[in-house]
């Protein structure tokens, strides 16, 4: 389950992957969620649950290139802050760093801001 700004909660079974970012790529290239930017005030969300086992390899090339968008399976979200509920402790993946197990992670975004060399 998701709980999206602790309110509006949608619950998904047999989940891919589930990623809640502030730009547009993940995982090395990955396009998860495409309609992001920087300088928005929302996280993205972009979760793959229901999919069959051999339609998941025709998915994750769409990723890429953010054309996952859409398909049968994948729903798209946005929000300042998301709670993760698992039935059972799972793995997570911050920022480049395996975390975990965990059953429940909040994910939101600070008011503070950082400067930012590009």
């Amino acid at each position: 389950k998701i709980r999206l700004d602790g309110k509006d909660v949608h619950s998904f079974s047999k989940v891919l992957f589930l990623c809640a970012l502030k730009g547009k790529y993940e995982g090395g290239g990955f396009m998860f969620t495409p309609q992001a930017r920087l300088d928005d005030p929302y996280l993205h969300i972009c979760v793959a649950h229901g999919i069959p086992v051999l339609k998941r390899f025709f998915l994750l090339p769409k990723c890429l290139k953010g054309k996952h968008v859409g398909s049968p399976g994948v729903s798209i979200y946005r929000c300042r802050k998301i709670e993760i509920l698992s039935s059972r402790p799972k793995f997570l993946h911050v920022d480049g760093e395996l975390v975990g197990p965990a059953q429940k992670a909040v994910v939101r975004l600070e008011e503070t801001k950082i400067r930012m060399v590009y």
